[in-house]
């Protein structure tokens, strides 16, 4: 008896702070329609992954993202409707700003978008392991980029 072949899709999102808020949208499609997380998606072939990044948060909210690094890596699986896992996505996922004041506009596979307050992000239905990420991000971003920026600057 062969084994069915698990398809495997790279990928990629990004986790965008505007002040203490973050990026979220509402996913529209299965499998996690419904469901609140960060712009992302397949990666296409010959692009890079940052790159990725940045088009799937203009596509899902019209909003262009300054990208400030990688800071995971992780792999998540997708279960077929027998229960079996079907896809599993080599997801990069990246951190990075926006300016004050930018308004996201649904769109793609988004049914809504718009930035949560951190305080407010329990009132929303997240996509699993959602909040820890969020929380591994903002210590990336403030923690190791721009205070070693800063700490670069003074000097």
């Amino acid at each position: 008896m062969s084994v069915p072949q698990r398809k495997v899709v790279l990928a990629a999102s990004a986790v965008i702070f505007e002040g203490g808020s973050v990026l979220l949208v509402e996913r529209a499609h299965p499998p996690a329609a419904g469901y609140w997380s960060f712009p992302g998606g397949h990666i296409c072939a010959g692009e890079a992954p940052q790159a990725a990044a940045i088009r799937e948060v203009r596509e899902e909210t019209g909003l262009e993202p300054e990208i400030l690094g990688c800071f995971c890596e992780r792999e998540i699986e997708s279960l077929g409707p027998d229960g079996s896992r079907s896809t599993t996505y080599q997801l990069s996922v990246f951190a990075g700003v926006i300016r004050a004041g930018a308004v996201p506009v649904a769109a793609s596979d988004a049914a809504q978008a718009r930035f949560v307050p951190f305080a407010e992000l329990e009132q929303y239905r997240l996509t699993s392991g959602a909040e820890d990420v969020i929380r591994s991000a903002w210590t990336y971003l403030y923690d190791e980029v721009l205070q070693a920026g800063l700490r670069c600057g003074e000097r």
